[in-house]
């Protein structure tokens, strides 16, 4: 519905749906009418009704406990918070979805992520990864047979070629899009766009023209439904006006599209609306009033997609060209290019070039443009995918004036926005060392791991005098990493003070620029709809109560401190993951991480367990031990249980932790140890302290930063989820895969008080594995009897039946119980897969051959 259009029919249908799921109790069905609710309510009617219903949507998905919904949930905010301009929690929460459909079936879902991942890739300037992915989606769109996933991979190749100039993949790509469309809806008005841009750029006006008559023009008293794609379309409307010269028609349409896009709070579409409306102004004379425009599109887009930052120059280099200023004109125009040039977009840095000759070739040489009336693509300078030669490959269509045509502000200010972008950094310091005189030649350099490194552009040198300063450069510049690759800039510094103080100038600029960048990283993950710590979804690290996702978050913000923690709580609660989780954030996540469980070893042993021992200390003693101290050394010891540790040893432990010196027995003097401390305990220390069986001051040297965990009892809307993850572990550890709880079951481990917590979970999923048949749904009654005794008033023999259940009668022959069982189960199956007996017979684990023989002798057509 909402792809053929009818957002706002999708939305009311939706809601009709999750409320009556909700109301009935049928937790699956509301979780799956309210995943698509949410994202039609952000693309119609309601972006902040949306962003609102969001927590709804996480609460009803974690009390379903379904890990494809789960995974769907991620995948679905990841497309919301990427239109809302936060890649990174985008791409976080990408990444998480991934990670719960690695073994999970899903073809459709898997081409959604992949959509995501390939629209990102786009977002942040990688179309690499944007095509890779892309192409992933369509494997998977196919594997699926899901038309949207398919249309929409082929959309985003399209704008893919289109990007990369190449017009006629491009158009491919998209018409095949507008097949798999349905008729007048949402997706087609997209692709229908996407054809009008290819159109514009093949110099086709009037047939782009055309194409956007066919999509549905956005206006306030447009349906909100028809909002999103035909907000899109008024950038290529408002350049068609513009590329015809009617620009106080293109000033008002996107002055008024600019209020709208507002609303849908899609960050890109109203950076690109703005700057087109600054451009339309300037050609109006309206320069004070472009200049306010532009500078709102600027500080909208913070920090901007290199592609934006190229556009607010462009735009800037319209204005400076229209008023006059050729000199700083030549400048921001030549910018824009090589920040296109160099994050591969060929089409817009062709465009910019043309643009730029027009602007300022003929007041410059006095002379007309030596093109023709629209000049082809083949009389510009070839463009650099990869800039990959001279930092002057850029041909200048202006001869460079003697004095730097640019101003150091604006010179800054582009360095500190290219923070994310290591290779526009480098570009931008180099000019700015080139104009500063500071170096006598440098490199543009990068290097992959601990490889060579690899030129990109030198200046002031030879070739092979460039790859010799790579190798060993006097000084460095470190511009950071992107793509797995480290850039930096390598020099030769030229003699004198001002030089000098130059050159540490540039160095501070670059510290500063990625500096920025982190921080207005994490200050968009602080206004994220959902905020995400990396790495919390590995192993049985499965956090998603409110009070364990704050404790985690706590948890990282000290684990790369060298402190002490001490992790109380019941036993079974999960504390060891907790301390593997404070291991993986820490500094030493390349070290051991070593348990010991003061339990596990007797009282007369532990000291020699814990700190070594040399050969012939004792009887026994016929080779030097090291010690599970020692045996931790650069990671972490995290000593379980520690409240049984015997005073005995209690001493030399608290010497350890305050010196960090540890001395085995037998040995004359003490050994330092660097290792990181985590303990545990379910027992109360501080009685323990007051009875006198344990030091007071190792209680509060352990203590530095105490995190209690909080019993399973207390965050319940985990236990789904963590009954899924385990049984799914549990069916592949016995190859009984797969196995599934049922809805009622769910409830009923949901509702029971766990004494034993998430060990006791974990014990009762691997038990009902084992017991199971391969590809079982596991009921109520094969749950303990423990836990499904105090839930209801009526007995889990006695409750309604689900459509999926039979009553057998045992008051029967056996064969007669068993041809009853097959006869509805082979019906069922049957009607499930639409009369396909193939499909029939997988799910019911039968050859076709042997389902038709079954068919047969039950005389089932």
């Amino acid at each position: 519905m909402r792809d053929a259009g009818n957002t706002q029919q999708a939305v009311s249908h939706l809601q009709r749906a999750f409320t009556l799921a909700t109301n009935d109790g049928k937790v699956n069905e509301a979780c799956w009418a309210a995943l698509p609710l949410m994202l039609a309510l952000f693309e119609g009617p309601g972006p902040e009704a949306a962003l609102a219903f969001i927590p709804y949507v996480r609460r009803t998905v974690v009390r379903a406990g379904d890990p494809l919904a789960t995974a769907a949930l991620h995948i679905f905010v990841a497309e919301i918070e990427a239109k809302r301009g936060l890649v990174s929690a985008a791409a976080e929460h990408l990444r998480i979805g991934r990670n719960l459909l690695s073994e999970q079936p899903n073809a459709w879902l898997r081409g959604s992520a992949a959509v995501g991942a390939s629209c990102l890739g786009y977002l942040l300037s990688d179309l690499p990864t944007a095509r890779t992915e892309a192409l992933l989606a369509l494997r998977h769109g196919e594997e699926s047979g899901h038309r949207g996933v398919r249309r929409a991979a082929l959309a985003n190749l399209g704008h893919i070629e289109l990007a990369e100039g190449n017009f006629s993949g491009a158009e491919e790509f998209l018409r095949e899009a507008l097949r798999l469309s349905p008729d007048a809806g949402e997706a087609q008005r997209g692709v229908l766009d996407g054809l009008a841009q290819v159109a514009l750029e093949q110099g086709l006006p009037t047939e782009a023209e055309r194409l956007l008559n066919d999509v549905a023009g956005w206006s306030a008293e447009a349906p909100k439904g028809t909002w999103y794609y035909g907000l899109w379309s008024c950038v290529t409307r408002g350049r068609l006006l513009i590329n015809r010269g009617c620009f106080s028609e293109a000033a008002e349409l996107l002055r008024a599209a600019v209020a709208g896009a507002e609303r849908q709070t899609d960050v890109s579409l109203t950076t690109s609306l703005r700057l087109l409306q600054a451009e339309a102004l300037v050609h109006t004379g309206r320069h004070a009033r472009a200049a306010v425009v532009v500078a709102e599109a600027a500080g909208q887009a913070e920090p901007a997609p290199m592609e934006t930052l190229a556009e607010v120059n462009r735009v800037a280099g319209v204005a400076l060209a229209a008023s006059g200023n050729l000199t700083h004109a030549g400048a921001v125009f030549e910018r824009a290019a090589r920040i296109l040039a160099t994050v591969g977009n060929r089409t817009g840095r062709d465009d910019l070039l043309e643009q730029y000759a027009r602007a300022v070739w003929p007041a410059v040489r006095r002379e007309p443009i030596p093109f023709p009336d629209r000049p082809r693509r083949d009389h510009l300078p070839p463009p650099p995918l990869r800039v990959a030669v001279r930092l002057d490959a850029l041909t200048r269509l202006v001869p460079a004036p003697g004095a730097a045509a640019d101003s150091a502000a604006v010179r800054a200010a582009t360095i500190l926005d290219a923070g994310g972008y290591p290779e526009v950094l480098a570009h931008e310091l180099a000019g700015l060392l080139i104009e500063a005189g500071s170096t006598v030649a440098g490199v543009l350099a990068c290097r992959t791991g601990e490889g060579p490194a690899e030129v990109h552009a030198w200046w002031g040198c030879s070739w092979r005098e460039a790859l010799a300063l790579a190798a060993a450069p006097p000084r460095r510049i470190d511009l950071g990493n992107w793509h797995g690759r480290r850039f930096e800039i390598a020099v030769r510094p030229a003699e004198g003070m001002e030089t000098a103080l130059a050159l540490v100038a540039a160095e501070k600029l670059a510290r500063s620029a990625r500096w920025q960048e982190r921080a207005r990283r994490e200050e968009r993950e602080r206004s994220a709809l959902w905020p995400v710590e990396p790495g919390g979804d590995s192993g049985d690290a499965i956090f998603l109560s409110q009070g364990m996702i704050d404790l985690v978050a706590s948890v990282r913000r000290v684990a790369p401190l060298n402190v002490l923690v001490l992790l109380t709580g019941e036993t079974g609660t999960g504390k060891e993951v907790v301390a593997r989780v404070i291991h993986a954030a820490s500094g030493r996540a390349a070290g051991p991480f070593v348990p010991f469980n003061c339990t596990a070893v007797p009282r007369e042993l532990i000291d020699s367990q814990l700190f070594g021992y040399r050969r012939g200390a004792f009887t026994g003693a016929a080779a030097d031990f090291p010690g599970v101290i020692r045996a931790a050394a650069g990671g972490t010891l995290f000593l379980d249980e520690i409240g049984e540790l015997g005073l005995d040893v209690q001493p030399k432990l608290l010497r350890f932790l305050e010196s960090g010196e540890i001395q085995p027995l037998g040995d004359a003097r003490p050994t330092r140890v660097e290792v990181r401390v985590v303990a545990s305990t379910n027992a109360n220390l501080e009685g323990l302290v007051a009875d006198g069986r344990f030091r007071e001051d190792l209680y509060y040297r352990l203590a530095v930063v105490r995190f209690p965990i909080p019993p399973l009892r207390e965050r319940r809307e985990e236990v789904p989820a963590l009954a899924q993850h385990f049984l799914e572990r549990a069916a592949r550890d016995f190859q009984k895969e797969p196995l599934s709880l049922a809805d009622e079951s769910v409830e009923y481990l949901t509702l029971y008080r766990w004494p034993g917590n998430v060990r006791q979970l974990a014990n009762e999923m691997r038990r009902l594995a084992a017991l199971a048949e391969k590809g079982a749904v596991l009921m109520p009654e094969h749950l303990d009897p423990a836990i499904t005794a105090g839930r209801r008033t009526v007995p889990a023999a006695e409750r309604a039946l689900a459509d999926e259940e039979l009553v057998v009668r045992l008051d029967q022959p056996l064969d007669a119980a068993v041809e009853h069982v097959e006869r509805a189960a082979i019906q069922r199956a049957m009607a499930a897969a639409g009369s396909r007996v193939e499909e029939a017979a997988r799910r019911l684990g039968l050859s076709r051959k042997g389902l038709y023989l079954k068919r047969q002798r039950l005389g089932l057509e």
